[in-house]
């Protein structure tokens, strides 16, 4: 059992958004914080998306902080814009996503932390 400040749970853009704004913070990866996901890889629920949902027939994806998506191909499967996006996220800014993990619980460890 591992116990930390602060537990980032899925990878998805609200997670990739919070883990961005704790290191802006000053927590440091590994240390303060991680994020589960339990997903094999990058993209959220994204990755469970059909191939047919293409960029251009999604309903938009909005930038992650501090690295825009760009203009993607709005022909490519929307599932793979994403995942190839939020892995780089990932690796620009170091995020500590520990795949695939499914959280069960989590405990208050105390006010002593």
């Amino acid at each position: 059992m591992e116990v930390l400040g602060t537990v980032v749970i899925g990878a998805g853009q609200a997670g990739l958004s919070a883990a961005w704004h704790l290191q802006r913070h000053g927590l440091v990866p590994e240390q303060d914080y991680l994020v589960f996901d339990a997903n094999e890889g990058p993209g959220g629920a994204w990755r469970h998306r059909w191939p047919s949902l293409t960029f251009d027939a999604a309903h938009g994806l909005h930038d992650l902080p501090g690295l825009p998506l760009g203009v993607p191909d709005p022909a490519e499967p929307a599932s793979a814009v994403v995942e190839r996006y939020y892995g780089a996220y990932e690796r620009r800014f170091g995020l500590p996503v520990r795949r695939p993990e499914r959280v069960m619980a989590v405990e208050d460890a105390g006010a002593g932390l």
